[in-house]
């Protein structure tokens, strides 16, 4: 993911695994403190390694854990790749 400042996205990309996704968000363990209201664009891979969407965005809703810093998102607009992987992985309906 990055973080984005305004519209620009910052430079940096961070790893970071979802540990639990829900349709409307995720909970996100990742090696950088992340501040609450951020606004970030994360990149989907599959389980293989397959590059799924780089336009999925969020916003950090919730501080969940200091070590690793994990940290809940909403998701704030997710493309049609993205709907299509999660119903198909995760068994999200629409």
């Amino acid at each position: 993911f990055t973080m984005l400042n305004e519209k620009d996205t910052r430079e940096d990309a961070h790893p970071g695994s979802i540990r639990k996704i829900a349709p409307q968000g995720a909970e996100i363990e990742t090696d950088i403190e992340v501040g609450r209201l951020t606004n970030i664009k994360v990149t989907i891979f599959d389980e293989e390694g397959y590059e799924i969407t780089t336009d999925l965005y969020a916003k950090v809703t919730r501080f969940v854990d200091e070590e690793p810093p994990t940290f809940d998102v909403t998701f704030t607009a997710v493309p049609p790749e993205a709907k299509a992987f999660f119903s198909y992985r995760f068994n999200f309906k629409e």
